[in-house]
């Protein structure tokens, strides 16, 4: 994953290592964090917007192919239509648990 400014239309930095077949990104309310949905390596990896790295290690996640941050910015939602279910992120301290 790369990071670039809009304003210049160029890449900020080095690329940000993210598991494999990345499908989706959803940001935090405030903008201070990224969350990026791996497919293929079944996790949520957290990106820090002020130093542009990943925080902490990817959250598991399994068959997810969607997901939204709560208004509050206190969950993530991922959907996994194959097992039907949703699970519930707490972003503060980063857990998951199925819904």
């Amino acid at each position: 994953m790369s990071v670039i400014d809009t304003a210049t239309n160029s890449v900020v930095g080095g690329p940000i290592s993210v598991g494999p077949s990345s499908y989706g990104i959803a940001v935090s309310p405030d903008g201070q964090l990224v969350y990026v949905l791996s497919v293929g390596g079944a996790s949520v990896s957290v990106i820090d917007t002020a130093a542009n790295s990943v925080v902490g290690s990817p959250l598991s996640v399994r068959s997810a192919s969607g997901m939204v941050v709560s208004p509050d910015g206190s969950h993530i939602y991922v959907t996994s239509p194959s097992s039907r279910t949703v699970t519930v992120i707490s972003v503060v301290p980063i857990t998951a648990r199925a819904a």
